[in-house]
């Protein structure tokens, strides 16, 4: 073997085992990282730009997306890695908060609960189609919010568009099936609705007038 080979290959060498010391991080460097994530997810959603459920959970994309912004040195990998520490709760593997110590209210997680007969939901008029045909499940956050009444629903949903449709849900029978259903302090809330217990209750316009 010729002496640039050798060369050549003892560089090479270096240049893999710099980047294994680069991929991982000293305690201390953890340590920082941590109490760094966990400040993003106790700090009030309006200074970092998370969207946190009633209950302090965000998606894990969307922290991560944040952290590159926040924490631009901090690799994806160094992130994920870290949520499995105990200070933090992961739900569903998608979802994640701190366990504690949230400098904004976080309601106390919901109960599973037996619904009434129907309930409501507020859907945009584009999305009905897709709703009717696949279910109703959650775009953002874990969980949807079902009302006891129309009025409620309209009400709590803070809806500004005109075009929006009343969903009516058959939650006794959804129940029945095996659809679990969570109370919190104003409304129910599922993950997912399957297509055969949804009909069209009224358009918002219908209503107002």
């Amino acid at each position: 073997m010729s002496r640039n080979i050798r060369l050549s290959l003892f560089n090479l060498a270096i240049s893999i085992l710099k980047l294994i010391v680069m991929s991982k991080l000293t305690r201390s460097e953890r340590e920082k990282l941590k109490t760094m994530v966990l400040k993003i997810l106790r700090d009030n959603p309006d200074k970092t730009g998370l969207s946190p459920d009633e209950w302090g959970f965000v998606a894990i994309d969307e922290l991560i997306s944040i952290c590159e912004v926040k924490i631009p040195w901090a690799r994806e990998s160094w992130v994920v890695d870290l949520l499995k520490d105990p200070d933090f709760e992961i739900l569903e593997g998608k979802y994640v908060r701190a366990r504690d110590g949230h400098n904004y209210y976080v309601e106390p997680e919901p109960e599973v609960a037996e619904p009434p007969g129907v309930l409501y939901a507020v859907v945009p008029k584009i999305m009905l189609k897709t709703v009717l045909k696949s279910g109703l499940k959650t775009l953002k956050g874990r969980f949807t919010r079902l009302y006891q009444t129309v009025d409620e629903a309209w009400y709590f949903s803070m809806k500004g568009s005109g075009s929006d449709v009343i969903i009516s849900i058959k939650s006794q029978k959804a129940y029945e099936k095996g659809v679990k259903f969570f109370l919190s302090q104003r409304c129910y809330n599922v993950r997912y609705i399957p297509p055969e217990y949804l009909s069209v209750k009224i358009p918002r316009g219908e209503f107002e007038k």
